[in-house]
């Protein structure tokens, strides 16, 4: 699974120029893992789970504000959603640091890049239909 590609289209965008932006870094940081040519050391693979869960938290955290701002009707199956990834995301890297090298590389690619495009497809989109009806895509900062 390390050939998948994701380039980033507008259609992804929300709204949001913070958001925009750190979505953007997270697919950046997604293709560093998924490159056929990224390390497959395990020393390499957790120091970049370990960057992903950081601007994950940090993303969540911008996201969740927004929503609470903004009274997002459906805040609380978005923050269930960054709760399962963080989750599934600690528990990859808790098998990380029991694997023995060459760690289990492709499992947790496919995870984070499927669970990337279908939360940006689906509950991304759903927020920023929510920012475009609300405040016409004008996010207060």
């Amino acid at each position: 699974m390390r050939h998948l590609v994701m380039d980033w289209g507008e259609s992804f965008d929300v709204g949001d120029p913070v958001i925009d932006h750190e979505h953007r870094m997270l697919l950046d940081l997604f293709r560093s893992l998924a490159e056929p040519e990224a390390p497959t050391d395990t020393a390499t693979l957790r120091a970049r789970l370990d960057e992903l869960v950081a601007l994950a938290c940090q993303h969540f955290d911008h996201e969740d504000a927004l929503m609470r701002r903004l009274h997002y009707p459906g805040i609380r199956e978005h923050q269930e959603e960054h709760d399962a990834l963080l989750e599934q995301l600690n528990k990859y890297i808790a098998l990380l640091d029991e694997a023995p090298d060459p760690p289990p590389v492709s499992g947790i690619v496919e995870f984070v890049g499927l669970w990337v495009l279908d939360h940006i497809d689906r509950e991304d989109r759903k927020l920023s239909a929510f920012l475009a009806g609300t405040i016409g895509l004008a996010v207060p900062a």
